[in-house]
């Protein structure tokens, strides 16, 4: 009797193990973000105007790379970074750094209204669009 409660024993566990190791686990490596911006409202033709981008992700995952690009709308202007300097141009991608937070020279060439969409995408395939950032020039 004592040989079969031992056998039974044994026999549950290892069904146990069984179903525990052939169970299918999801285990989700990809999240939503959001995209913050921050610009002056006004600016100066030939002079630089802050520009801050940040990615903020629902979760912080490593190896998750996010790449931003930039269209022109209206008006006519460069992007570079801060430091170091890179000139980033129109449709060209970005990889932003692990802090996910850049900042930017923002150089309008032309007097008017500036209008600028910001796209950022994850390596995942995720794709968020800024579409509201004008900013208002003065010579």
């Amino acid at each position: 009797m004592k040989h079969i409660t031992r056998t039974s024993y044994y026999f549950g566990l290892l069904l146990i193990l069984l179903f525990a190791c052939t169970k299918d686990i999801d285990i989700r490596d990809q999240f939503s973000f959001k995209i913050e911006t921050n610009i002056f409202q006004e600016g100066f033709v030939y002079e630089s105007t802050p520009l801050t981008i940040k990615v903020v992700p629902e979760r912080i995952v490593n190896g998750t790379v996010y790449k931003l690009s930039y269209q022109i709308v209206e008006g006519k202007y460069t992007i570079e970074t801060e430091k170091p300097t890179i000139l980033i141009k129109e449709g060209e991608e970005y990889i932003l750094p692990s802090t996910l937070k850049q900042d930017f020279k923002y150089i309008p060439t032309e007097v008017g209204i500036n209008k600028i969409i910001i796209t950022v995408e994850d390596n995942h395939g995720n794709k968020r669009t800024e579409e509201h950032i004008e900013l208002k020039v003065k010579s």
